[in-house]
């Protein structure tokens, strides 16, 4: 996913171009978790062993932000909706969270209508970027 320019367009950083960069990624992860800067999940099809993604959770200043990364295969199959819908409520029931954020640029239309089925509102907006926050009431979600 990292590695790959049309999953890569909307990010703010440029795709991997060698493992060397993905080591990099990976050990800055590692330092974050660390520091209780921000945590990276993987995403993993049951059963299968298989990476198909991951989702970050960053804390600064009280700030609480998300973002996910799901390989272009798996895109608009479900998997994103179950991710955000289990990890929002995770960190709003299990660690407490009140506020949520999440960054997207205007122009990615399916992670803007990811947000909103997951019930999250657009609160600021700029001509790079739409700012989208989720409250910790916690409402599952209609399917």
């Amino acid at each position: 996913t990292y590695s790959d320019k049309n999953a890569m367009k909307f990010r703010g950083n440029p795709p991997l171009a060698t493992r060397e960069e993905a080591q990099q990624m990976m050990q800055k992860a590692i330092a974050d978790y660390a520091y209780g800067r921000a945590i990276r999940w993987g995403i993993e099809l049951l059963n299968q062993n298989k990476l198909i993604g991951t989702f970050l959770w960053t804390t600064q200043k009280g700030q609480h932000q998300i973002g996910y990364s799901i390989h272009k295969n798996w895109w608009r199959k479900g998997v994103a909706t179950e991710v955000l819908t289990a990890m929002s409520e995770h960190l709003f029931t299990e660690r407490g969270i009140d506020q949520l954020t999440a960054n997207v640029h205007p122009d990615n239309l399916g992670s803007i209508k990811l947000l909103e089925k997951c019930g999250f509102k657009l609160g600021t907006r700029t001509k790079d970027l739409l700012t989208f926050y989720k409250l910790s009431t916690w409402v599952s979600p209609e399917k």
